[in-house]
């Protein structure tokens, strides 16, 4: 896992993006994750 390879910390936020990028470099889809926050725990 990222957190397994020390790549995040408890506490850090995490950007998920996907879908088709515009020009602008933004997706169709975001989502952000809180290492070691609730799992269900989103904001679309």
């Amino acid at each position: 896992t990222l957190s397994e390879a020390g790549a995040v910390q408890q506490g850090e936020t995490l950007v998920m993006m996907a879908g088709r990028l515009s020009g602008l470099g933004f997706s169709s889809s975001v989502t952000l994750y809180t290492i070691g926050g609730e799992l269900n725990a989103r904001v679309k």
